[in-house]
């Protein structure tokens, strides 16, 4: 079996980028929208605010991309920049899973709302790619040049470590040298009435213990973390910065 190295972070959150913000705790809180039935009161989301969104995509693209493509796509980017990968430059059987709870509800709902309020002829052909489960991985491999297997994992609140498991997996099994593995989740009130209606009436209380008898608030969030996963002798034959084994 082969060693498994982590050679690359990307991260973007309501931080902002990178890992300095995330590690200290910065973090930005708003307020519920009333639109959405807040569970009560005090009800606080963290949403990802600015972020440079042209450093990887032109406008046109930015304009067929939903948010949680960009946001899964950044992460990738910056996770492959860390790992010492230029641009033009990524290694072609790269291997790109990715995790998220929800999938692809917000691109099916933003493509089928026309068809809810009652007015079909609004329908947008050119947006019925976005409801596809693998869209995320695929922008990020038609981006990036990656070439390896590629699938979005949506099983619940672990398909991030799902996905980094599976991307080890096919790295010790010696079926992928290289592996981009991470999860993602995007706000939108369509995706917190499902959060409202998944935690049912765990949700009501001031203080929900959503994880046994202490638990704490949960507040729901956006934002993707991506790590470039590496057969740890390639990692060492190319010099990269080894973060963990």
């Amino acid at each position: 079996m082969r060693e498994v190295a982590i050679t690359g972070i990307g991260v973007v959150g309501p931080h902002g980028v990178g890992l300095d913000g995330a590690l200290d705790g910065r973090f930005v809180f708003s307020a519920w929208p009333e639109a959405a039935s807040p569970p009560h009161a005090e009800s606080l989301i963290a949403s990802v605010g600015d972020y440079p969104r042209t450093r990887y995509f032109n406008e046109r693209a930015l304009r067929l991309m939903d948010k949680p493509m960009m946001l899964a796509s950044f992460a990738a980017g910056s996770a492959l920049e860390d790992a010492g990968y230029s641009d033009g430059e990524a290694p072609e059987d790269c291997a790109t899973l990715l995790g998220t709870a929800r999938s692809e509800q917000t691109s099916v709902h933003k493509f089928s709302l026309p068809l809810l309020q009652g007015r079909p002829e609004r329908i947008n052909p050119a947006e019925f790619p976005l409801v596809a489960r693998n869209i995320a991985c695929g922008q990020m491999a038609i981006r990036f040049g990656l070439r390896g297997p590629s699938s979005v994992l949506a099983s619940g609140p672990l398909a991030s470590l799902q996905a980094v498991a599976r991307a080890a997996g096919l790295i010790r099994s010696g079926r992928a040298k290289v592996a981009l593995a991470g999860g993602v989740e995007a706000l939108s009130r369509f995706g917190l009435r499902f959060c409202r209606d998944y935690y049912g009436d765990a949700a009501l209380a001031g203080r929900p213990a959503f994880f046994g008898d202490r638990g704490g608030g949960l507040i729901p969030s956006e934002g993707a973390c991506m790590l470039v996963l590496e057969d740890a002798e390639r990692a060492a034959a190319r010099g990269a910065r080894v973060y963990a084994r």
